[in-house]
């Protein structure tokens, strides 16, 4: 449930605001509506879509780790509860930069993805 809200807004959000005379110009042109729809509609919308999908991995990373610490019998948030009860600072510590690196390298993977997938995207080359 995490991840599917903060996609489907910036979907939305990012399929109303696509230029309207980028798909004029495109039916000028001869194109039907799956040509506009995957010429046009997709193309300008992805960056936004994308930007979705790296909020909502972060939502979702959250929720999951946060799960975990309240009724799990394995996992993160389990191993720092767990060391949380026998003052296992050391576990602790080491449980939560396991998480940033890991929310980290998510978020890299995702990005040099849609870099490759969609050079002409200046958000996310920056």
């Amino acid at each position: 449930m995490g991840i599917f809200f903060p996609i489907l807004l910036n979907t939305i959000d990012a399929v109303k605001n696509v230029e309207p005379n980028l798909i004029r110009a495109t039916r000028c042109l001869g194109a039907g509506s799956w040509g506009v729809i995957t010429r046009v509609v997709l193309r300008a919308a992805l960056p936004q879509i994308v930007t979705g999908i790296r909020i909502g991995l972060g939502v979702g990373w959250m929720a999951l780790v946060a799960a975990e610490l309240v009724g799990a019998n394995s996992g993160l948030g389990f191993l720092i509860n767990d060391a949380r009860t026998v003052l296992r600072t050391d576990y602790i510590l080491v449980g939560m930069l396991t998480i940033g690196l890991i929310g980290l390298f998510l978020d890299r993977l995702i990005r040099h993805t849609a870099q490759k997938l969609m050079p002409w995207s200046r958000a996310l080359n920056a």
